[in-house]
């Protein structure tokens, strides 16, 4: 909070980080009533239309998701930038220097095989969505994932050039 607050240290939270800049600054997370797991397009807000952290990004963009989480209050300084159709909170700026995402701009080639191989994943999403889902969302990571990283650079390229310029 201080380092958002008082320093206005650059950060750039991602999923799990995203919850945590929402806690630590006022908002509230809970259980999510619409689980996210697979890729999923953003929309940016009235707000996020105009914001330069969503320059030049091209929404066709399907971005990984896979969360049973969800800011479901913002802190009362932040401002909500982009939205999905299950989640009302993708992209938050908090202050002027903190910024964060509900879905995985890290996403590569490799990401999802490093998440099958932490222990309880891959058995927590079977139970839970059935095992044809985990290779689905394989099979659309693959074959979004040149428009995500394309994206995904431009994304960090301009909270880069918000926060350190």
């Amino acid at each position: 909070r201080t380092a958002v607050e008082g320093h206005e240290m650059p950060f750039f939270g991602i999923c799990l980080g995203h919850q945590l800049l929402a806690e630590a600054m006022g908002g509230k997370v809970e259980k999510a009533v619409n689980f996210e797991l697979g890729v999923f397009a953003i929309t940016p807000t009235e707000i996020g239309n105009e914001h330069r952290i969503l320059r030049n990004i091209d929404f066709r963009t399907k971005w990984a998701n896979a969360h049973f989480a969800e800011v479901t209050r913002a802190p009362p300084i932040a401002k909500i930038l982009a939205k999905s159709s299950k989640c009302q909170n993708h992209i938050m700026q908090v202050g002027s220097t903190a910024f964060s995402c509900q879905f995985h701009p890290e996403v590569e080639e490799k990401t999802f095989d490093g998440w099958m191989k932490i222990p309880g994943v891959r058995s927590e999403l079977e139970e839970t969505f059935g095992t044809q889902i985990l290779t689905t969302f394989k099979k659309d990571i693959d074959n979004t994932l040149e428009l995500h990283n394309r994206s995904a650079l431009q994304l960090i390229n301009n909270w880069y050039n918000i926060t350190m310029t």
